[in-house]
């Protein structure tokens, strides 16, 4: 199964016309049939285009219909850190209509996935954090980095964008952002807005808004909406009558070892539990619907072992 894509690929090479520069065969991830892949050279530094350049890697899925072509769609990954191109597993499901009449491009945006990925270790979910070692752990990331990343940020990606669209002779085009995306999206409008057939924003991150700043209040408002959407159902209220007083109880646990199962591996993994660890596992279960109505349930059952633990009786069984 893992020579699929080879296979694949060289069956398309002894099959498939020539394909004009610079675009040439590829397959992408999580998506059935092949693509077309390009690499567009960019500035590093848009203020001296002479000197250093990164690559960029562009994929793109033509329209399957024979209905009248519509300008492309780009999609725009959000993070900021996506993989553009891992976004193709979409187009085999939400965007399949799409592909009736638009050819959809991915891009990989400068420092992400394929195009001179900035990556650096963080912890991860079964571990311990605080403040400041994530501090730590973010100025040792940016020292070690081999590329300044100053010319890495939104401004830096539109303009990629642009050459990407104008190299690549795509015409006018139409975009989809989501999430950070949509930021990108908004200042490619602002910036070339003859370019823009039509824009589609999901999940909006305006230029008004601080990521950082943000994203802390709307995990509050979000947990807030969650509390109050069980206290409106009476199954839930009559399930989880303490919910917003358990978790305060959780955040407030000290540091201690606990195994758990790892829900990637299935194997039983030792890690230290606090509060702070609970708090991320909780924003991280806020973002997506079906993860959000499970907080309830889990909620109750770490709250059950972390009170035996501590021989503290619970004042109901939840």
């Amino acid at each position: 199964m893992r020579q699929y894509p080879s296979i694949l690929l060289l069956a398309v090479a002894c099959t498939a016309p020539d394909l004009p520069e610079p675009w040439s065969p590829c397959v992408l991830p999580g998506h059935q049939e092949v693509a077309e892949c390009a690499q567009v050279e960019v500035p590093l530094d848009p203020e001296a285009p002479d000197r250093a350049a990164l690559s960029l890697h562009v994929a793109r899925v033509r329209a399957r219909g024979g209905r009248e072509r519509r300008p492309p769609l780009v999609l725009l990954a959000g993070g900021p850190g996506q993989s553009g191109i891992d976004m193709a597993r979409w187009l085999d499901g939400v965007l399949r209509p799409t592909l009736l009449h638009r050819d959809v491009i991915l891009m990989d945006q400068r420092g992400t996935g394929r195009s001179h990925r900035l990556a650096c270790a963080s912890p991860s979910l079964f571990e311990a954090s605080t403040p400041a070692r994530e501090a730590a752990l973010a100025k040792s990331c940016a020292e070690a980095l081999e590329l300044d990343p100053r010319y890495f940020g939104t401004e830096n990606v539109v303009q990629d964008l642009e050459r990407v669209r104008a190299t690549l002779g795509l015409g006018r085009i139409a975009l989809w952002g989501g999430s950070f995306g949509t930021r990108t999206a908004l200042r490619y409008i602002a910036r070339f807005p003859e370019q823009v057939e039509a824009a589609v924003l999901d999940g909006v991150t305006s230029n008004e808004r601080s990521l950082f700043r943000d994203a802390p209040r709307d995990a509050q408002a979000s947990w807030q909406a969650l509390l109050s959407s069980c206290r409106a159902d009476p199954a839930c209220a009559a399930a989880y009558p303490d919910l917003a007083a358990n978790f305060e109880y959780l955040r407030e646990l000290p540091s201690q070892e606990v195994t758990m199962t790892d829900p990637v591996t299935g194997a039983p993994r030792t890690t230290t539990l606090d509060g702070g660890l609970i708090s991320n596992v909780v924003r991280g279960a806020l973002y997506i619907p079906a993860q959000r109505s499970l907080l309830p349930l889990a909620q109750a059952r770490v709250w059950l072992c972390m009170a035996a633990s501590a021989e503290k009786s619970p004042a109901r069984a939840l």
